[in-house]
């Protein structure tokens, strides 16, 4: 039976004095409860409405500084003031005209290829460069920065962080009360992670039309947030899968239904004001712009790591699999509990490889079995061996750290006890591959950048791709990061974006 079907009989069937009980402990959950709701209500800045909330503003904003650091340290910033300062007078400008100006705003963009943009609590907002290049008018930015800044002054993660604390202390409280409540917890945590979702789905509603409000308001084309609505759309159909972005998100095309009547209704009501699209002012900033992984990624050439940028290059064994992981690359032997990654460690000092292991290890509160300094392929290095437990299994964590150009390295292999020294063979293997890369091999790995060019009379996107990729099978990834169809007819003069090889060569997508 469950537990609440052994509640319910309680309740319905015991004797008196197990009723009486239990009576007494639900007087006193709903008590807590009662007490939770009236605890704290405050007036949503967006809404006008009382609403139930725990933080004060003073936490939120707590909240957001706190986190800031480490989305800084998970994606990096991108190192270009230019942009970051032009992404930040267009943020201050909606702030003029958002509904909540009690907090400091923060607007930054940080180095990753992801077609994405979020927010923290408490004002910070951040933009990929992967989404900059994806964005076809300043009218675009506005509305998506507005989508975020909505977000934020509507007080989301907040109402969230409150839900989620009210929960925890009722589910506290009545284990407490009642013990065999604590096996219900497992239910209510299914019942509030699907009010949860929902939430979601209202709040990105809810911030899609704040931020054609937030733009239109700050003279923006109201029509821009649907226009790049269907943009994301034809990415979604093509390989360039987006991620957090539409992940938890309403389905494209009810968002481009919303935001079409949101701006015919803004603009109805707007008889006469000119709003503006700014789409060459835009690219304009964009010109330079780092394009897909970036030469600070790097990229694989076969089963052979190589970073232009860093200019270093690892090999992994032939027949290792890849897998999705937050390092830079994560692999694993196919038959075998064996791994390798790539750690990239930023770091305010510019320190030795030993220096960076024992960082690392204090960070990750590992004590040191083995550690000993070597030079791989020219690299000064430090080599360190680690025990732990991975899924209740002894396991070694061999590591390699090295540094280059200010920030630290560490290529993690690891394997369980019973396998270390057939995995030593391997991760050996991976350790001595490890060289340093010569100013014209770091060339062929060099990142791609945004070009905007000036249509010519006579130009398709057909010759384009002829002219710049050698192969008029790309129109269509010309097309689309231009968010048009390939077979637009061009006129002479307006501006496109084609991404290029760093230093002007043409390269496929």
């Amino acid at each position: 039976m469950s537990v609440l079907g052994e509640f319910l009989q309680i309740i319905m069937g015991g004797n008196k004095l197990e009723k009486t009980v239990v009576v007494k402990r639900l007087s006193l959950l709903l008590t807590v409860i009662a007490s939770l709701v009236s605890l704290q209500c405050a007036i949503n800045p967006v809404t006008k409405q009382y609403e139930f909330m725990l933080i004060s503003t003073e936490q939120e904003v707590a909240y957001g500084r706190d986190a800031a650091p480490e989305i800084t340290e998970k994606y990096g910033y991108y190192d270009d003031q230019k942009i970051q300062g032009y992404i930040s007078r267009i943020g201050e400008k909606l702030v003029s005209v958002c509904d909540r100006k009690d907090i400091a705003y923060h607007f930054t963009v940080v180095d990753s290829p992801e077609i994405n943009a979020f927010a923290l609590p408490g004002g910070y907002v951040y933009i990929t460069r992967g989404i900059l290049s994806q964005i076809n008018s300043e009218a675009e930015l506005a509305s998506i920065m507005g989508h975020e800044l909505g977000h934020v002054t509507a007080r989301h993660s907040a109402r969230q962080i409150s839900s989620s604390m009210s929960y925890q202390t009722v589910a506290s409280v009545a284990s407490m009360i009642y013990p065999q409540i604590q096996q219900w917890s497992q239910v209510m945590d299914t019942i509030f992670s699907g009010i949860e979702n929902g939430y979601g789905r209202s709040y990105e509603l809810q911030a899609d039309d704040l931020g054609i409000k937030y733009s239109s308001n700050a003279g923006y084309n109201p029509r821009a947030s649907a226009s790049f609505l269907q943009h994301l759309e034809m990415n979604e159909k093509g390989e360039n899968v987006l991620h957090g972005l539409m992940s938890t998100h309403p389905e494209t095309v009810e968002r481009i239904d919303k935001a079409k009547a949101e701006a015919e209704l803004i603009l109805k009501q707007t008889p006469g004001k000119q709003f503006v699209d700014n789409r060459d002012p835009y690219l304009s900033q964009i010109d330079g712009l780092v394009y897909g992984l970036g030469e600070k990624n790097g990229i694989f050439d076969g089963h052979t790591y190589n970073n232009g940028f860093y200019k270093f290059s690892v090999s992994i064994p032939q027949g290792w699999k890849k897998f999705e992981s937050r390092y830079v690359f994560a692999f694993k032997q196919p038959e075998r509990e064996m791994y390798a990654t790539l750690q990239r460690i930023n770091l305010k000092n510019n320190i030795t490889a030993e220096q960076l292991a024992q960082k690392w290890e204090n960070n990750k509160k590992l004590k040191r079995v083995y550690g000993k300094n070597s030079t791989t392929g020219s690299i000064n290095a430090f080599r360190a061996l680690y025990s732990a437990n991975v899924n209740k299994a002894k396991a070694t964590l061999d590591v390699l750290f090295f540094v280059r150009q200010g920030t630290g390295f560490a290529i993690l292999t690891s394997a369980l006890d019973s396998e270390y020294k057939q995995g030593s063979i391997y991760f050996n293997n991976i350790f001595n591959s490890l060289r340093e890369l010569s100013e014209k091999e770091a060339s062929l790995f060099g990142s791609r950048t945004i070009k905007i060019y000036t249509v010519k009379s006579g130009d398709t996107v057909q010759s384009l791709a002829e002219n710049y990729f050698r192969d008029k099978t790309k129109d269509e990834e010309i097309a689309l990061i231009n968010g048009f169809d390939k077979n637009r007819k061009l006129t002479a003069g307006e501006k496109i974006k084609i991404p290029m090889l760093k230093g002007g060569t043409s390269i496929g997508f």
